[in-house]
């Protein structure tokens, strides 16, 4: 079973870990990552892609309605599920969400709505499982990677204009997908430390198109160009975690589908 990936939105810390452990209950979902606000959650949904959102209305920064077509904009075809405390909702069709679920009742509730959402919403994914690898080595080739992400994203967000060296060549989407498949694969190095392993083969569930965006980044992102791309950005990496790095580029290029379905 291939679990579907869903981002929690909603400004109550407490709420988010509640609704996090009630989906992580269900085979067929996964918890893919967590925001604050609509703003963190349009993020969010255009590095991760998931396939629907679990969305409060009322969120300071910026709200439930205001962010439901800026997530659509970022995520084609993600479903989108409204969970208020609000009695009544009334939105235009444009910020109107795909079902509504209010608090308080049974999360029971939620997980149904939910389903039924992702159950209308099928899209092409793909299911990718890399080399086996130490843990120890594909932590090196994550942090070589996502420690730069934050920096970049935040440049990006607030519309600075980047040089080609500062995106590696690559355009905005393929290296927001490229950071979208590494925060997936840290998904599974979470499980696989929690658990002690010492080996792990990395599973990603992403969306086809991601995938393929991701796939165009790597290529760009060559053994040349790759050191370019991080003194443009005045990062340093390690030489055991650059290697590391290298060989899960060459693992991913191996798996990472290369266009549409035949």
């Amino acid at each position: 079973m291939v679990p579907r990936s869903v981002v929690i939105v909603d400004d109550l810390p407490d709420l988010r870990t509640l609704v996090r452990m009630r989906l992580s209950m269900e085979p067929d979902m996964e918890v893919v990552g967590e925001a604050g606000n609509g703003r963190e959650a349009v993020r969010l949904a255009r590095t991760l892609s998931p396939l629907a959102a679990v969305l409060d209305l009322e969120m300071p920064v910026m709200g439930g309605a205001e962010a439901i077509p800026l997530l659509r904009e970022a995520a084609p075809g993600i479903g989108i599920l409204l969970y208020t405390a609000a009695h009544q909702v009334a939105l235009p069709d444009k910020h109107a969400p795909d079902s509504i679920v209010r608090k308080g009742g049974p999360l029971s509730e939620l997980v149904s709505a939910l389903r039924k959402i992702l159950d209308r919403n099928p899209l092409d994914l793909v299911h990718l499982r890399l080399e086996p690898v130490t843990l120890r080595q594909a932590i090196a080739a994550f942090d070589a990677w996502t420690g730069l992400n934050l920096t970049v994203l935040s440049a990006l967000e607030r519309g600075h204009k980047l040089s080609e060296l500062q995106l590696g060549g690559a355009s905005r989407d393929e290296l927001e997908a490229l950071m979208g498949v590494y925060a997936h694969i840290g998904l599974d190095l979470q499980k696989a430390a929690r658990l002690e392993l010492d080996t792990i083969i990395p599973v990603i569930h992403i969306r086809r198109a991601t995938a393929v965006l991701a796939r165009k980044a790597l290529l760009s992102l060559d053994n040349d160009r790759l050191p370019l791309f991080w003194e443009a950005w005045g990062y340093t990496v390690p030489r055991e975690a650059a290697a590391a790095l290298g060989a899960m580029r060459s693992d991913l290029l191996d798996v990472l589908p290369s266009g549409p379905a035949a």
